[in-house]
């Protein structure tokens, strides 16, 4: 689940962006 580490570092500097991503990307 490499996927998670890749989406946890893109949500980190987007900040609420990323939130956006992690729910795009889980489901």
């Amino acid at each position: 689940m490499f996927t998670d580490d890749t989406i946890a570092a893109i949500s980190t500097p987007l900040g609420e962006g990323g939130i956006g991503i992690v729910r795009l990307s889980g489901k």
